[in-house]
């Protein structure tokens, strides 16, 4: 199964599904994510993939965040307004 082109974090069902393609190692999607939404539900979204730690830096916010867990690196960069591209780099 492909991952949908994006998932709303703001969805439960959109975050478990986004979750497990993290999980798998497939990145490449987007994630809608309102500017003005609380990051935690992005800190939820990866601890999903079942990672034991999970570190969110939004210093960048808006235009990028970065998460960080035990097992990998992704940064999450603004294509449109609310709209961010998931790429893992580690």
């Amino acid at each position: 199964m492909e991952p949908r082109p994006i998932y709303d974090v703001t969805d439960e069902g959109d975050r478990e599904e986004a979750a497990g393609f993290l999980a798998e190692g497939i990145d490449g999607f987007a994630l809608s994510i309102p500017e003005d939404l609380d990051l935690t539900e992005v800190e939820d979204l990866f601890r999903r993939t079942g990672a034991a730690r999970v570190t969110v830096d939004a210093s960048l916010w808006p235009r990028e965040i970065s998460v960080e867990t035990d097992t990998a690196r992704y940064v999450l960069r603004k294509v449109e307004e609310g709209v961010y591209r998931v790429e893992r780099l580690t």
